[in-house]
């Protein structure tokens, strides 16, 4: 998600592993979607939260954001 979140399925390409893992949580559950102006986003839950991973999401993009040093934790 980082480096190919704007890219179709994060670039996986064929079905390896991962790509199911994709598909199952990632795209199924709205947190990676094509927005309004058809680009790749990785966003929010989905107002209606179908996988019910707020809670997850609040905590991965806490962590992921960078520290006033430019360190990601």
């Amino acid at each position: 998600m980082l480096t190919h979140g704007s890219e179709e399925r994060l670039a996986i390409g064929g079905y390896p592993p991962e790509a199911s893992m994709y598909e199952c949580i990632l795209r199924a559950s709205g947190l990676h979607r094509e927005n309004e102006h058809g680009e790749w986003v990785s966003a929010p839950r989905p107002p209606d939260d179908p996988a019910r991973l707020g809670k997850a999401w609040g905590t991965l993009s806490g962590r992921c954001s960078p520290t006033r040093l430019g360190r990601v934790l």
